[in-house]
């Protein structure tokens, strides 16, 4: 009986101490977040982008260049380059595909 009393006890301060407590975090900052992009950045991504829809993929390759030097932590700069290759890729397949198409 005296555990059971000792751990309820416990139970009880534990509890009341997280109500009342703020949480805290054991991390310095917060590393969800992104870092701020400039006006300069989120022009050259747009410019990147509608590179992109135009097919222009080896100019769209320069711009998120650019995005990267930058900011570097930031990642649409990266992203963008690494889907380079593929968003080339499949615009020359569905480009095949329609040639191919009968009718």
């Amino acid at each position: 009986m005296h555990v059971v009393n000792r751990f309820c006890v416990v139970l009880a301060l534990s509890t009341a101490l997280d109500l009342l407590l703020p949480p805290c975090s054991l991390q310095a900052e917060d590393t969800n977040t992104l870092p701020m992009l400039t006006p300069e950045a989120r022009d050259a991504i747009e410019q990147g982008l509608a590179q992109f829809r135009g097919n222009k993929f080896d100019e769209a390759e320069k711009t998120f260049q650019k995005v990267t030097e930058m900011v570097p932590n930031h990642p649409m700069g990266w992203i963008n380059l690494w889907t380079k290759p593929r968003r080339a890729s499949v615009r020359r397949s569905t480009s095949i595909l329609r040639l191919l198409k009968p009718g």
